[in-house]
């Protein structure tokens, strides 16, 4: 039986992640109050770049604090919006990350599927290219 909660959860494989608008600095803060690895970052690249911030850098600052990495494009369809996917897959393999890329659609100009189904034909493109 574990001594603590630290260890329960570590062992347990529970991870929190965390996911707002604020910048990579305020989240490495509260990652360094909270102190547990079991707390990270669930970084929307959406949201930063609405909120102003250089996602790019901000991933490569966040590094392995990162959990996952939500794709979102606030302008338009992925790939013809103001998101750089391309430059989001440079950033994400400049700090190793092989996790999680979840889709997450704003724009619905040709209908929720059709919408879903282009993105992640985009994406594919992108992320799962050699």
């Amino acid at each position: 039986m574990p001594s603590n909660r630290r260890e329960f959860m570590t062992e347990a494989g529970v991870v929190l992640a965390l996911e707002s608008y604020l910048s990579a600095e305020d989240n490495l803060k509260i990652l360094g109050r909270v102190g547990s690895p079991t707390v990270r970052v669930y970084y929307n690249v959406g949201n930063s770049q609405a909120a102003g911030y250089h996602i790019f850098e901000e991933i490569r600052l966040l590094g392995d604090r990162i959990a996952e990495i939500h794709a979102k494009d606030t302008k338009g369809l992925y790939g013809k919006g103001s998101m750089d996917f391309v430059s989001v897959r440079r950033a994400m393999d400049g700090i190793g990350y092989r996790g999680r890329l979840v889709l997450e659609g704003t724009e619905m100009p040709l209908g929720p599927e059709e919408k879903v189904r282009y993105d992640a034909e985009y994406l594919r493109t992108v992320f799962l290219a050699k």
